[in-house]
């Protein structure tokens, strides 16, 4: 979401520079906060199985 967003107000910066438009309607919506996932470790014995193959 926060991709799409970023693409739409660039857009619209640009599109004022050219003169299209005067306005950014996204100018006040700030990015959605997503929470950073922290890695995921194999356990030992998950390990283990990989080394047996």
């Amino acid at each position: 979401m926060n991709t799409e967003k970023i693409y739409i107000k660039s857009f619209f910066k640009y599109s004022i520079g050219l003169g299209y438009t005067n306005i950014n309607p996204l100018q006040n919506i700030k990015r959605l906060r997503i929470p950073e996932k922290l890695p995921r470790f194999f356990s030992k014995e998950e390990i283990d199985k990989i080394l047996e193959v």
